[in-house]
Parts: C-alpha cells; structure tokens; sequence
C-alpha cells in the first residue's frame, strides 16, 4: 500500500508553529508560560473550542501514568484539562503532573513538588476537526523524552489499513539534534464502530519516528475513542525507556 503524506492545512501551521517554539530560548518559554495560563477565566473566547466533539472547553480527563527509566520506576497522576482561549493555533489545554518523592531524585524533588500546589504544569493544544485529532502530548519534567516521541493522531473517518507520514525539521536549541529531520509513519491497525451508533467507534493507531530509517527513535500505540479521546498513550524508545499514559474511566 502506498504511504501518503498527510498535512491538513491547521496541522502544517501547527509543526511550523512548533519548529518556531523547539527554537526558542527556554528561559523565555518559562517566564511567557505563566502568562498563558487562562485556567478558570471566563473573560476568553475560546472559538478554537467551540465546534470540538472530545476535547471541549473544561473538560478534565485524567490519567496513571507508568514510566520506566535506566534505573527507575515511576508511577504518578496526570490531568489534561481543556482551558478557554487559543494556543498556537489550536484548542489550549493545560497538563498537570502530580508527583510525589518515591523514586524523584534530590534536585527532582525540589523542582517537582511545589509547596504551593499539588501539580507541575504545561501549557500546550490540541487540534480537533472534522478531519481528525491531533495532540501535543505532555513533554516536559520526567517526560522530557517524548519530544521525539509520535504525536497522537487520528483521521476520520478511521479506516484500518489507513497510512501517513509527517516530517519535523529540528531547529535550534536542541543541541546535536540541529537541523535533524524527525519522521513519524502512522497506520490504523484496527477499527470498530458501534452496531447502533455509526458515529462512535474506537481505534488503534500504530506509529514511529526515526531519524532515518536505520535509527529508529520510539514506537507508540494510541488507542482513541470517539467520545472519550486518547484513553491510552504507551510509548517504547530505542534505550527501552516505556511510557505508558491510560485514561481512568
């Protein structure tokens, strides 16, 4: 089967978006996040989330998240809630991580356990569509490795066997990941849609990035749910790193 490249017109703005922010300085990132937090402000039109079907304004899905490192095990809490407003061109939703000081290191411990609240957060989006969804997923503090990770993404309407590719130019920043070019293939690996209801249907997608197509980086499994989004999220790295990120129902 040929492999088709897939740029819906949002998408492509949204990885040329991302190039720009994988450029920046991260210090400038720090301080500009604190001021894109609209968690809670009812003052925000929020037209990016106003025709989305899953990932709607201030809705909460939560998440275990198991991780497995070198030399550790970490198990721990994660929210993604659906806040007012925009964020590079899409849905902004705000992650939030909760931690706790089993298996953290010294310095992890100190930066990762706020006295003041129970969460680490991230400011990021999703981009949702009659064409399909597609999701930055959590890539900050002990999951810094997804950076190179496959985004979550599926299109509709989902068809086993469906194929695609994306391509990601590495700016800088990065180190000697400088004008890399990350790849990610995709394909639909199953589909069912409910007997009374056309409309609702659960998939599996299965993808990889790679550098080249020698040296591959991470292979991930998402499965979606028409009603309930992502509801699983596992991903397996070249230095066995797992990260495993599964909705509570």
């Amino acid at each position: 089967m040929t492999k088709k490249v897939i740029f819906h017109k949002n998408r492509l703005l949204l990885i040329l978006l991302l190039v720009g922010v994988f450029s920046s300085c991260s210090k400038i990132y720090s301080v500009l996040r604190k001021d894109v937090d609209s968690e809670g402000k009812t003052d925000i039109k929020s037209k990016f989330n106003d025709d989305n079907k899953v990932y709607t304004t201030n809705r909460l899905f939560s998440y275990n998240v198991h991780q497995i490192d070198a030399a550790r095990e970490l198990n721990y809490k994660m929210e993604l809630l659906v806040i007012p407003g925009k964020y590079n061109g899409g849905t902004k939703i705000k992650y939030k991580l909760y931690y706790t000081e089993e298996n953290l290191t010294l310095k992890e411990r100190e930066e990762y356990i706020d006295s003041n609240k129970l969460y680490k957060w991230d400011i990021t989006n999703v981009m949702e569509d009659d064409e399909g969804v597609w999701i930055h997923p959590p890539r900050s503090y002990t999951l810094e490795k997804l950076q190179l990770s496959p985004f979550p993404q599926i299109d509709f309407p989902a068809k086993i066997g469906d194929n695609w590719a994306s391509r990601m130019y590495i700016g800088a920043g990065w180190g000697d990941l400088r004008g890399k070019t990350v790849s990610s293939d995709y394909i639909v690996e199953s589909v069912k849609y409910s007997e009374t209801d056309s409309l609702n249907f659960t998939a599996r997608v299965k993808a990889e990035t790679y550098f080249d197509e020698e040296n591959h980086l991470c292979k991930a499994v998402f499965d979606f749910d028409s009603q309930l989004g992502f509801t699983n999220m596992s991903y397996v790295f070249d230095d066995s790193t797992k990260v495993e990120i599964r909705l509570v129902e």
